[in-house]
């Protein structure tokens, strides 16, 4: 969720942000990110977008479960009312038709599957794919990152059918369930935009929001905005995205979405 340069003192700090600069401008880019604060004085502006939330997981269900608020426990209830169950073996192929379709109805391009590929076959047993099912097939699905007694879901994918079934909500308490069994004792549930859908659904699980402090510089000229989510332009790209044919998208979101910032 954050990053930056790392060093000894601030000094070493400052020398690693300004040759960060200077290869900005070598490459001949808009704007420089580092998601964290800069030692640097002057010229960077933050931004305050995002949060972050992880909280402690305890070695029962129950405890976990009684940390979750009562309305976001009667979602998982409803999930397994409707007959969802956990699906412990997850084939890559499966997890990608359901990543791909989903990011198709939220307007974005998918990565390619090779990334996929690579991250499983580079990172072995720090990765995990889990999913539910409702006897008709995979209706959600998430792969998660597993590192230093820390689950950290990431890639999630899920058909049009699971909102209704809450599967999102199942799938998520799964994890938790999944993942202290595996002798985790964090859940890190990522960063969101403040105010987006994201922020509100980690919220409801009983996650404190933690702010992120970012810092922009721009290169070409002084002045520069942060990239905005929710713009008009970004919005009538997702909806346009949306409606495209999934042949068309399937075939051009891996080439575009290297080439998105």
């Amino acid at each position: 969720m954050e990053g930056g340069a790392l060093g000894a003192d601030a000094s070493v700090c400052t020398a690693l942000e300004e040759a960060a600069l200077a290869l900005a401008k070598a490459r001949g880019v808009q704007f420089i990110e580092v998601r964290g604060p800069v030692n640097a004085d002057s010229g960077w502006r933050t931004s305050h977008d995002y949060a972050g939330f992880e909280r402690a997981l305890e070695p029962d269900d129950e405890p976990n479960l009684k940390a979750i608020p009562r309305k976001q426990r009667a979602m998982i209830r409803k999930g397994e009312a409707n007959g969802l169950e956990p699906l412990e073996t997850v084939t890559l192929d499966r997890f990608y038709a359901r990543y791909c379709e989903s990011v198709h109805m939220l307007g974005t391009p998918a990565y390619d599957r090779r990334l996929f590929e690579a991250i499983v076959r580079h990172f072995g047993a720090r990765t995990g794919l889990l999913g539910v099912s409702d006897g008709d097939g995979l209706v959600a699905t998430v792969m998660s990152f597993y590192y230093k007694q820390t689950v950290m879901p990431y890639f999630a994918g899920a058909a049009p059918r699971a909102r209704k079934l809450k599967a999102y909500d199942y799938l998520y308490w799964i994890l938790m369930r999944d993942a202290v069994a595996r002798g985790c004792k964090r859940f890190d549930f990522g960063r969101s935009q403040v105010g987006s859908g994201a922020y509100a659904f980690k919220k409801n699980w009983g996650f404190e929001p933690r702010p992120l402090t970012y810092s922009f510089r721009g290169v070409k000229k002084a002045d520069v905005t942060p990239l905005d989510p929710d713009s008009a332009f970004n919005r009538f790209a997702r909806e346009t995205w949306a409606r495209m044919p999934s042949a068309v998208v399937n075939r051009l979101g891996p080439w575009l979405s290297r080439r998105l910032y």
